[in-house]
């Protein structure tokens, strides 16, 4: 199996809202370095506070009005309060958003945007010898969003749901949905084997390519892949899940299973369906 998100224990308010005894409102704003044009708030949620932050970086920081620019949003759950809890679920936020490996999600987020301000002014040096008047190729307009929302979908869990999006060039850009999946007494990020006896692989992937067919109202997998398919690689087991109240959704993202125009797929296994997979808590 591939990375990602213990059928945990029974979610209790005490334990959830002891995380956000420290929690606090607040706001900021700032204007970096650069020419930047910036604007970070943060205000409290349950018991995780939510970080925000928009950032745009002109090339010509002459003429800003008419310049393409790098622009980076970025909206992120941050667990209140400084218990080793709190701490695993802002590393977990921190790696799957950014790939840096840190409980301080606000500094992860600085990094992140320093190193892709720095990114988009070394492939662009030439921007202003090479532009026309009032004119530019609009390839050069770069563009983030990370957009993570905190959902209690399943007695135990804490589900982080991260909507992205990335255009750096080219035809088109990406969209892509990345989900963690937490015990929310521990704060550890729970993985397909903390979910999946062992040695289930084959009969779990052949379920979810059942649940494909069934998806596709087709019978065979030479049907699926006329649909767009599998045409260039076999199923596989997915890391990228959410644990539902009923059920659990494997999450495929574009050129995963299917082509970009075909766009992301969701393949949903009930509980029930999958019983005999799954650890007996």
């Amino acid at each position: 199996m591939k990375r990602c998100l213990h059928i945990a224990i029974y979610f209790t308010a005490m334990l959830f809202l002891a995380c956000c005894g420290n929690s606090e409102n607040n706001s900021h704003n700032a204007t970096a370095e650069n020419g930047s044009d910036r604007e970070s708030t943060a205000t409290a949620v349950d018991c995780f506070t939510v970080y925000n932050t928009s950032v745009a970086f002109p090339i010509d920081t002459i003429n800003r009005r008419t310049s393409p620019q790098l622009t980076i949003e970025i909206s992120l759950p941050v667990a209140c309060g400084e218990s080793r809890r709190c701490e695993l679920i802002n590393n977990a936020i921190s790696y799957a958003a950014f790939n840096i490996d840190t409980t301080d999600i606000y500094k992860a987020a600085e990094r992140f945007v320093e190193a892709c301000k720095e990114e988009y002014y070394d492939m662009h040096p030439d921007y202003i010898n090479e532009k026309g008047t009032n004119s530019y190729p609009a390839w050069f307009n770069f563009s983030y969003t990370i957009n993570g929302k905190i959902s209690h979908e399943r007695n135990g869990v804490i589900c982080c749901t991260m909507n992205n999006s990335e255009y750096t060039g080219g035809a088109h850009g990406m969209e892509y949905t990345i989900y963690l999946n937490i015990d929310s007494i521990s704060g550890y990020e729970l993985k397909l084997n903390d979910i999946f006896v062992e040695g289930c692989e084959e009969v779990l992937c052949s379920h979810i390519t059942t649940a494909l067919m069934r998806k596709l109202n087709v019978q065979s997998i030479s049907e699926v892949k006329e649909k767009g398919y599998l045409t260039m690689n076999d199923m596989f087991i997915t890391d990228n899940f959410k644990l539902e109240s009923d059920s659990i959704i494997f999450h495929y993202n574009r050129y995963e299973i299917a082509p970009y125009c075909m766009g992301n797929t969701r393949i949903a296994l009930g509980y029930n369906e999958i019983k005999d997979l799954l650890i007996k808590q």
